[in-house]
């Protein structure tokens, strides 16, 4: 039995518009059933109101829309990005296949058409972690953008819920691109970097570092293998070449989180990103987060801000951006991609501590060493065992 399910509509006057932008998908255990899995997926088009249907290819497969939202638009509007959360009924498999499919890509030099996103769910029980299975974690914009004469690399962001290894390849062979199996995308000036837009389909997977057992009911499996899937796919953009690939903006500054920066919020309370870029007046910035993340420019400076609510509690969600220039040109530049991930957690506490050393001190040191003998003076004092101690910023005095 295949179960479709309509989660955006096309206007009525519309047809089979050649205007998708690409898709990034993941998945989760829903804690509040252990019969349905939450699928939370980013949809990318040149429009916002287009058509998108996902397939349940198995028996007594259930299909709920939780919410369709906005995350972000480009000024010149050449591209809207949308989130959807589906609850996928897990009673009859735990094992299966979601299809994204509908509607066309928009023209692009490689000759991709048809829309077709597929991902591997797995949610049954995992030996080492005593849980369901989750996907990496990962997202990207709709469109990146290169000029034709300049080398250029993206570094995805790879993050695994149970721990596991995260490699990335190409679902097709693209010549455009290089991918590395760690998710580094690189971008060379060659004889095959013609000028135009490119669709770009890679596969994220996860690998348990050894082997695992996974049940699901009665059944027992050993796993070394790949356990779960999900698809990228976005829009390169292949831009007119520059004067300069040193000095074309804008520019991202170092001061801004580093790209895999982990920020933590807690529900209900406000985190904010600061962004700091040359150029404010002449750019823009794009996201790709959480639906109801908002942007602005303050005293100088791009913001992303985010006020979790209960659903996020426990999760790390990605977030990815760059400035673009504006203006009228089709061949508007970007910066450098940058990610981070904002992880919800349930208490956060800031903790000064100090520590005397007569010699140098190494962050594995502080790791494997400090963060263990505070944690158990902590729990002496009355702590509750159950916390997370990380380490934040750190200030060396002579």
């Amino acid at each position: 039995m295949w179960v479709y399910l309509l989660v955006l509509l096309l206007p009525a006057c519309g047809g089979r518009a050649f205007n998708f932008l690409g898709t990034v998908m993941t998945f989760y255990p829903n804690e509040t059933s252990d019969d349905t899995v939450v699928l939370r997926y980013k949809l990318a088009f040149n429009e916002c109101d287009n058509i998108s249907v996902l397939e349940c290819p198995f028996a007594n497969c259930l299909l709920t829309v939780v919410s369709v939202d906005r995350v972000d638009e480009d000024s010149g509007g050449e591209w809207c990005l949308r989130e959807v959360v589906v609850l996928v009924n897990t009673s009859s498999s735990k094992l299966f296949e979601l299809r994204l499919t509908g509607g066309q890509w928009i023209n692009v030099t490689n000759g991709v058409t048809d829309v077709l996103a597929v991902t591997h769910v797995d949610v049954r029980n995992r030996s080492s972690v005593s849980r369901a299975n989750s996907s990496p974690v990962t997202t990207m914009l709709p469109i990146l953008r290169v000029p034709s004469n300049c080398s250029m690399n993206w570094t995805l962001l790879t993050f695994d819920p149970d721990g596991d290894a995260v490699r990335c390849r190409f679902e097709d062979i693209t010549s455009v691109l290089g991918l590395s199996s760690s998710c580094r995308l690189t971008f060379s000036p060659s004889n095959n970097s013609v000028e135009g837009a490119y669709a770009i389909q890679l596969l994220m997977e996860d690998f348990p570092l050894q082997n695992i057992t996974v049940t699901n009911g009665r059944e027992v499996d050993v796993l070394g293998n790949r356990i779960s899937q999900i698809p990228i796919q976005f829009v390169l953009m292949v831009v007119p070449p520059v004067a300069s690939c040193d000095a074309f903006s804008p520019v991202v500054l170092n001061t801004t989180a580093a790209n895999g920066h982990f920020f933590y919020a807690t529900v209900n309370s406000t985190v904010r990103l600061p962004i700091f870029a040359q150029s404010l007046s002449v750019s823009e910035l794009l996201f790709c987060g959480p639906s109801s993340m908002n942007k602005t420019i303050t005293e100088g400076r791009f913001e992303l801000s985010w006020r979790p609510s209960d659903s996020d509690l426990g999760r790390s969600h990605p977030v990815c951006f760059v400035i673009q220039s504006t203006g009228e040109s089709e061949n508007n530049l970007q910066s450098e991609l940058r990610c981070v991930f904002v992880v919800v957690e349930r208490v956060l506490a800031v903790l000064k501590a100090g520590l005397i050393s007569q010699g140098s001190l190494s962050m594995e040191f502080l790791r494997e060493v400090f963060l263990p003998q505070l944690r158990t003076k902590l729990v002496e004092q009355g702590w509750p065992r159950s916390f997370t101690l990380r380490l934040g910023n750190i200030t060396l005095e002579t």
